[in-house]
């Protein structure tokens, strides 16, 4: 999120506020990939959009990045705008296969986790240099050079503890991991 250069500084990750506006990327993620797709979208985007956005080439780019091209699956959450039939028919138009998590599932969701860890370099960024106040244009550059320039590792670490979240939810019950 972004305020006005008036309002100060504040990083939301998600949902709107009064008086704000979103900054929103689509943002992708692969193993040994790090960030593999980080397009800047502007406004909400319907199926149809989604689908356009599929179909121009961004996830076949985004798939050549990963640590294995000819794996073709994609992991998605339950955004209507995802599953929408334009969308499922784009992503079967180039042979990718989704695997979709169930919705409101934040502790399997591993781009979650990634936006939680942006969310924490940008405000550390922020303190560094001492950002008070910027444009929603120097924010959305931050934005996505903290995205392109995120680390690898620690993206593969979100990947590879997968197994051991899945599992800490199941003893869990399906109530929310602590951290």
């Amino acid at each position: 999120m972004w305020r006005k250069t008036t309002e100060g500084l504040q990083i939301t990750a998600k949902g709107s506020k009064e008086g704000k506006k979103q900054v929103r990327f689509l943002v992708g993620i692969a193993h040994g990939g790090g960030v593999v797709l980080c397009q800047q979208v502007e406004g909400r985007i319907k199926g149809v959009d989604f689908a356009r956005i599929i179909s121009s080439g961004v996830y076949e780019s985004a798939i050549a990045q990963s640590a294995d091209p000819s794996s073709r699956t994609v992991v998605q959450d339950n955004c209507p705008v995802q599953n929408s039939l334009p969308a499922r028919n784009a992503f079967e138009h180039l042979g990718i296969d989704l695997f979709k998590i169930p919705a409101r599932s934040p502790d399997i969701n591993c781009i979650e986790n990634l936006f939680a860890l942006v969310k924490r370099e940008l405000r550390k960024d922020a303190q560094k240099n001492e950002i008070k106040k910027e444009t929603k244009e120097q924010f959305t550059q931050r934005v996505a050079k903290t995205l392109d320039n995120f680390d690898k590792t620690k993206i593969n670490s979100l990947i590879n503890s997968l197994p051991n979240r899945v599992k800490k939810l199941i003893e869990l019950h399906g109530d929310h991991i602590p951290y």
